[in-house]
């Protein structure tokens, strides 16, 4: 019930609201479809805001998320094509699902960076003592994993939101895409966890070790 209670201000930001606000301006106000669709972005887009002035510091995830307004605005504006506002978030998930398999070729993944910064935030001696996992091969492999799972399922998230946008229409776009989307998010958090706990099965030693070491 807590989670389902913490989860209620994302849903009315990202789903309640812009669809209202769609159906509002253009059915009762009767405006354009590619103004009623940038109306839409306004909650996301003063929730990232007051996030930021909130916090003082750029928090990555609501900085991605205004980033990925104001592209959308700016394509549209340029274009005039509205479907572009709906898959303006493909642009990011797809750049970022490449970044995982990229970084596979690089010395550390993506995935490295981010479980540093979950479990050592900015404290310089959690973070030296983070790094010192790398020097275990199943640790390696195991972020090495994470960062393939991760990748296909933002990729995934992106093709499925590109073929949603072709098939549906704007109404039908708003009211059902978010779940779907949603569910693929939730889908790749499962995978991920039962690799986490496969790998925690097969190597219980290692990873009391590390736990201990952090």
């Amino acid at each position: 019930m807590k989670r389902l209670r913490r989860l209620l201000p994302t849903v009315i930001i990202n789903v309640i609201l812009p669809f209202l606000i769609y159906l509002v301006v253009k059915n009762a106000l009767h405006q354009p479809e590619l103004f009623s669709l940038i109306a839409t972005a306004v909650p996301s887009a003063l929730d990232s805001i007051i996030r930021l002035a909130l916090t003082r510091r750029v928090n990555f995830f609501a900085g991605a998320a205004l980033l990925g307004i104001v592209f959308g605005l700016l394509s549209v504006l340029l274009s005039k094509n509205p479907k572009l506002l709906l898959i303006r978030e493909s642009f990011f998930s797809a750049a970022f699902g490449l970044a995982f398999f990229i970084s596979l070729l690089l010395p550390k993944p993506l995935t490295y960076y981010l479980a540093r910064t979950l479990e050592a935030g900015e404290d310089v001696e959690r973070q030296r003592r983070f790094a010192t996992k790398w020097e275990e091969p199943l640790f390696r492999t195991h972020l090495r994993v994470q960062a393939v799972i991760w990748g296909v399922g933002v990729l995934v998230e992106a093709a499925v939101r590109i073929w949603l946008v072709a098939s549906l229409t704007t109404e039908q776009f708003l009211a059902v895409s978010p779940f779907i989307l949603w569910s693929i998010f939730a889908a790749t958090l499962l995978v991920s966890r039962a690799w986490t706990y496969l790998s925690h099965r097969r190597q219980p030693a290692m990873w009391e070790r590390l736990q201990e070491d952090a």
